[in-house]
């Protein structure tokens, strides 16, 4: 998990000036910012190294913004990235072969014997293998998690390093305009 927050002390001659609501308007869109631009990082590194679609991950990257009361003390944003194992066909250019299904899983490509592709009535498309012989159940296969790229060293860190420098710049850009815009 990513959890984006802001140090308020830097700020409280402002606070103590009268520009609470301001500051609060200026430091919301910015952390807004920050929170999307480290779910575009986020992306790229998790696509890079496990070779996803864009659309699984970003489906598997949720932001929750702050909600609650508009205190400026307490705004926090997180992205959670999802626990849950994605299929094999999430991974690009799946096809079939003589031997089983292609695949081309974290970089590179494998053959996994006796699968294969369909597309079921719904649309989807997955890569499943029987359980045992014939008419025994069909299972869709299924591979690593989006969350497995957060557990990997500097990724988290690298992330967080871009949010801060998007906070930062987008929070000196609109301090201004928002102080202007409240009067």
């Amino acid at each position: 998990m990513l959890v984006l927050s802001w140090d308020t002390s830097k700020i409280q001659p402002l606070r103590d000036g009268g520009l609470e609501r301001a500051l609060f308007r200026a430091v919301s869109k910015a952390g807004g910012d920050a929170i999307r631009a480290a779910r575009v990082a986020s992306s790229r590194t998790v696509r890079f190294r496990k070779r996803f679609r864009v659309s699984k991950v970003n489906q598997g990257l949720p932001i929750r913004f702050p909600r609650g009361p508009r205190v400026l003390d307490d705004l926090e944003w997180r992205i959670t990235p999802s626990g849950e194992t994605m299929p094999v066909s999430a991974f690009p250019g799946a096809r079939q072969v003589k031997l089983g299904a292609s695949v081309g899983i974290n970089r590179q490509r494998k053959t996994i014997p006796g699968a294969f592709v369909a597309k079921m009535k719904s649309g989807h498309v997955g890569v499943f293998k029987r359980r045992g012989s014939k008419r025994l159940a069909i299972d869709e296969l299924f591979s690593t998690k989006i969350s497995d790229v957060f557990r990997d060293g500097g990724m988290i860190p690298a992330v967080h390093t871009r949010a801060q420098v998007v906070f930062s710049a987008s929070f000196a850009r609109l301090l201004p305009l928002e102080i202007a815009r409240g009067r």
